[in-house]
């Protein structure tokens, strides 16, 4: 049982080392929103990004063929001066990573919910940093742990 934050902290970090994401994507707000808004927000977006990368019927799709996500919140609950945003460990096929890299799923970002602000989609060079970074927040004493976690669903009449 994790019984700090620091012991928290290195645990995801083990854990998401171990994996090695595809991609680092900072989803960021205008202005502050609630925890369950921007869990919200990235679950609507990367549902819009399979239907733009995967077609109409993209949760029957296989979910080995899908993207997984792991991001961790920071300044949720701080000042208005502050700005919100979620720090996210992609694990995704590259058709996913391509596409992320383009305007169309910024736009799309923005249209995600509201107060949706900026997009910033990055290959990951080094895992090792890339995961420090996104847990950075996690030896101030006050960190909550704000974790959204995204896996695709799968489909009832699943093709193939």
């Amino acid at each position: 049982m994790m019984n700090s934050p620091r012991a928290q902290r290195y645990a995801y970090e083990a854990f998401l080392q171990e994996c090695d994401p595809d991609m680092m994507l900072t989803f960021t707000f205008q202005r502050r929103v609630s925890f369950e808004h921007m869990q919200k927000a990235v679950h609507l977006f990367m549902n819009k990004t399979q239907a733009a990368v995967l077609g109409r019927r993209w949760s029957r799709h296989p979910i080995e063929t899908r993207p997984k996500l792991i991001g961790m919140a920071e300044h949720q609950d701080r000042t208005r001066y502050q700005n919100p945003h979620i720090h996210a460990a992609l694990f995704a096929p590259e058709a996913f990573v391509k596409y992320l890299r383009t305007s169309e799923s910024e736009e799309l970002w923005r249209h995600s919910g509201q107060h949706c602000a900026v997009l910033d989609a990055g290959r990951t060079r080094n895992t090792v940093q890339m995961v420090r970074y996104m847990f950075k927040e996690a030896y101030r004493p006050d960190w909550q742990d704000g974790m959204v976690i995204y896996t695709p669903q799968l489909s009832k009449r699943r093709i193939g």
